[in-house]
């Protein structure tokens, strides 16, 4: 948090951290070849290659997410969505990054798209070219396949963190509750299960009401919800935001399903 911004830009952006940017479609300067996103990402990053070997890497890692090399020498709208969408995160990936946000990846993609993007991030991870991944979706189905864990956030908070299994099986926060409640999830022990629906609209974060943000969309609320900050609570090893002890609000979900 101390780094000026020329700092971040040539220690962090791109090394340490990465990104893929929401609209990566349209992410791409239509006036520029893939391969000079690639060569001025080096020239920054690692000036002692020759352009020959940024050539040989840049082939590398395309043939590794199934894009030849003639790619490299196209402009953006000579590509298809999907081959767009792999060329951004061959060019986000390229330095190996640490850690690689990706933000609605699959966003705009149809269904065969979006499970060949989930495939490539998955290879990424496995071949180590990526350690870690923060996967931002709203399409919950997605996360079971792709994350170890889940963090949910409504409002501008984090309201229930826990691993993929816990979030989408046994969901302790009423939001998350109601979150996983409301899709149709095609897994084995979600089959079968009544879609929630979720009253009344979000809070305008600009004037966040005290207490709970939830809570007035809530069915569970009490009027100890809306008085002071509700802190995160350990349960197991998991936590959530809310005043009610875990072990109740199983008890009430287990009421309502009845």
């Amino acid at each position: 948090m101390t780094l000026g911004k020329e700092q971040l830009r040539s220690r962090v952006s791109g090394r340490e951290i990465s990104y893929i940017p929401q609209a990566a479609m349209n992410a791409l300067n239509p006036t520029l070849r893939i391969i000079r996103f690639i060569e001025d990402i080096m020239k920054e990053h690692r000036p002692e290659l020759s352009r020959k070997q940024v050539w040989e890497l840049a082939v590398e890692r395309f043939e590794t997410l199934n894009l030849s090399a003639r790619v490299l020498e196209s402009y953006p709208n000579e590509l298809s969505g999907g081959m767009k969408q792999r060329t951004v995160i061959a060019i986000s990936t390229i330095l190996n990054p640490k850690v690689l946000i990706a933000d609605e990846p699959t966003s705009a993609l149809d269904v065969t798209s979006q499970k060949a993007v989930i495939k490539l991030l998955k290879h990424l991870l496995e071949k180590g070219y990526i350690q870690s991944l923060v996967f931002i979706t709203h399409e919950l189905p997605l996360l079971y396949h792709v994350t170890d864990d889940i963090m949910v956030m409504y409002a501008g908070e984090i309201v229930e963190r826990g691993t993929a299994e816990q979030m989408i099986f046994d969901p302790i926060h009423p939001y998350t509750k109601k979150l996983m409640g409301s899709i149709i999830v095609p897994e084995e022990g979600m089959r079968g299960h009544k879609l929630a629906a979720i009253p009344g609209t979000p809070p305008n974060l600009k004037t966040v009401p005290e207490g709970c943000r939830f809570a007035d969309r809530c069915t569970y609320a009490q009027s100890e919800c809306r008085q002071g900050r509700i802190e995160l609570q350990t349960f197991q090893d998991r936590s959530y935001r809310c005043i009610v002890p875990a072990d109740t609000l199983r008890e009430w979900y287990a009421h309502e399903d009845e």
